[in-house]
């Protein structure tokens, strides 16, 4: 063979025969097919497939496919459980838990698992919102005001965060001492500047002085709060609203254990002193991006009626009130939707579910494919069902507990981390 041969071989290009062989950019279009689970095993392997799979730009790609993807649905359950081990004591002695239950739907079956939490030194907390496979939650086990009493986790690969509280202007004393309270909680996601956010509204109440009503927002990138003093709230319906009403109706705010996010925005219900009546229910809305709390609509309580128990919800991208009261002894859930978003007058009643008697089912919110999860509280052991609102079939989970409130958040698995400031690769987790 001659020389020239020998180098003509040698210019051959070579064939991979493992996938040791194929380059980053092969190896990355493999493992975006991947689901988070796999992937974290794929990371413990060898060096270089950890290298690629916590790349920050491999990250963002996995998480938006896997945002786009339908072939799985997630729901994250919140269940307060009663502890009946001592039958024999009264109610008020029971002691309660808090269970988090994940809902698998796949296009033919459903099923659940338990959620653990990954920090052994956090014991009980409640779901603030759910975002891109992050879970907000809040701690029920509190100590001093001061401390961080929020956390940002991701379930699956078990990364956690804590929140730090925001600082006050003047710490109370013994003396002198402020009451804070809570009236809205939501978590989200912002495209525009890829940053996660916690907004709370809060009133404190300090002796001989008015409350003082604020919008704190947390963001995840820097770490830290923004909080503004609301002296006015701005009416997006100039036409039928004044354009500035007084905020205390931000202390009537109904509480919910989900917050629905629609058109980048958050939403939720409140009492209202606006209306034809005067005693009507307005839905609140708060902008991610440009960070604004403003009177979005105020609902027509001739045209629905038993708003005051009603819920705030999303169904296929629009905004929905499920509404549950009685009529002749018989439990109806009403489900209102607005066709047009913000349009007050395209209201329609979508759904009325009546053939429920004697079960004591409560509604908990709409899922995907026209599913609703709903709970029977009136047993002695409580459990979650799925509802079918178009051919009126209800299907049970098989396990029960003894729960007496609910709540879910859809949930996706992704690879999202909980560190927001990671600039080079040899940086991430």
């Amino acid at each position: 063979m001659t020389r020239d041969s020998k180098l003509s071989l040698r210019n051959l290009k070579r064939e991979p025969t493992s996938i040791y062989d194929l380059s980053d950019d092969n190896l990355s279009e493999i493992f975006f097919r991947l689901p988070v689970r796999v992937l974290l095993c794929c990371q413990c392997v060898c060096k270089r497939f950890s290298k690629v799979i916590t790349d920050p730009k491999f990250r963002k790609i996995h998480v938006n496919r896997a945002m786009a993807s339908n072939t799985t649905s997630f729901c994250l359950v919140h269940l307060i459980v009663s502890d009946l081990s001592d039958i024999c004591g009264s109610v008020e002695n029971f002691k309660h838990r808090y269970d988090h239950i994940l809902l698998e739907k796949t296009q033919f079956s459903a099923s659940f698992s338990y959620l653990r939490l990954s920090n052994p030194l956090i014991s009980d907390i409640s779901i603030v919102g759910s975002s891109n496979g992050l879970v907000c939650a809040q701690l029920k086990s509190l100590g001093d005001q001061s401390e961080s009493n929020m956390l940002i986790w991701n379930p699956v690969t078990r990364e956690n965060r804590f929140v730090a509280e925001p600082k006050r202007h003047s710490r109370p004393t013994k003396q002198k001492r402020w009451f804070k309270t809570f009236h809205a909680l939501a978590f989200g996601f912002t495209p525009g500047t890829n940053d996660y956010k916690v907004v709370r509204i809060t009133s404190c109440k300090e002796p001989g002085e008015a409350r003082d009503i604020k919008l704190e927002i947390f963001n995840m990138s820097t770490d830290k709060w923004s909080a503004y003093q609301i002296k006015t709230l701005q009416c997006r319906e100039t036409d039928h609203m004044p354009p500035q009403v007084d905020p205390s109706i931000l202390l009537n705010m109904i509480r919910s254990h989900n917050t629905p996010c629609l058109k980048g925005a958050f939403h939720w219900l409140c009492d209202s002193s606006l209306g034809a009546r005067g005693n009507d229910t307005a839905i609140l809305s708060f902008g991610l991006e440009e960070e604004q709390l403003r009177l979005f609509t105020v609902l027509d309580s001739n045209k629905i009626p038993h708003l005051k128990s009603g819920k705030l919800d999303c169904m296929n991208e629009s905004l929905s009130v499920i509404v549950p009261y009685y009529s002749s002894n018989c439990p109806i859930i009403d489900i209102w939707v607005m066709n047009d978003y913000g349009d007050r007058n395209s209201w329609i009643k979508m759904y009325s579910v009546d053939q429920f008697q004697g079960l004591g089912m409560e509604p908990i919110g709409y899922w995907k494919d026209d599913l609703f999860l709903m709970a029977n509280l009136a047993m002695k052991d409580g459990y979650l069902c799925l509802y079918n609102l178009r051919n009126q079939e209800m299907k049970p989970f098989p396990v029960q507990w003894h729960f007496y409130t609910a709540a879910f958040y859809d949930y996706v698995e992704t690879f999202e981390t909980v560190r927001r400031a990671i600039a080079t690769t040899a940086e991430a987790v």
